[in-house]
């Protein structure tokens, strides 16, 4: 899969879509700091009780 995703980034790279492709990356960015602060709020709830 992460092949696959390194594949399109490049051919958006090659083609000049600077854009989507910072695009991309911000949405990617931001998609995995919410995943860890779910981690991170679960672990304290779990510490709490």
């Amino acid at each position: 899969m992460s092949s696959h995703i390194f594949v399109k980034l490049k051919r958006l790279a090659s083609m000049g879509a600077r854009r989507i492709q910072n695009r991309f990356l911000i949405f990617v960015i931001i998609a995995n700091c919410r995943f860890y602060a779910k981690i991170r709020l679960n672990n304290n709830s779990f510490k709490i009780l």
